[in-house]
């Protein structure tokens, strides 16, 4: 029995490093730009990627008081390997809730994206991979 015990210990941690050592490349060199209502990103491509995870976060100052109080995050994924991605703005609109419970429509103070490599399928392990140093964009009043 301790046998047994042993050698499935020993698999565990195996598959545990294995799954590790296949963890792929932080993307580099994101950039945001906004042109004609699309946020477009892109980045170098990643050795192994067959697709890209973008999350968007959008921050808000809901009192005034000139700190950052709410986040709102949106995760969207490529189609594939490519390393460029657009987002039209208006799919990015929402309307919060004030501390009071009211919606209202503030304008976000802050936005920035970061992304990820993925390489999904089985066998790959967790695609728990690095995520990008997060590009900012100027806040688009309209």
């Amino acid at each position: 029995m301790k046998k047994v015990t042993l050698i499935s210990l020993v698999v565990g941690i195996g598959l545990m490093f294995t799954s590790w050592a296949m963890a792929l490349d932080t993307p580099y060199g994101l950039n945001c730009s906004v042109d004609e209502g699309l946020v477009t990103f892109n980045w170098a491509d990643v050795a192994d990627a067959t697709k890209y995870s973008i999350d968007v976060d959008a921050e808000y100052d809901t009192n005034h008081d000139g700190t950052v109080d709410l986040t709102l995050e949106w995760s969207f994924g490529s189609n594939g390997p490519d390393s460029q991605f657009s987002i039209p703005l208006s799919n990015l609109n929402y309307n919060v809730a004030d501390t009071t419970g009211n919606v209202t429509s503030y304008s976000p103070v802050r936005w920035k994206a970061k992304v990820k490599a993925l390489a999904p399928g089985k066998k790959m392990g967790p695609q728990n991979n690095p995520f990008s140093y997060p590009c900012k964009w100027p806040v688009i009043v309209s």
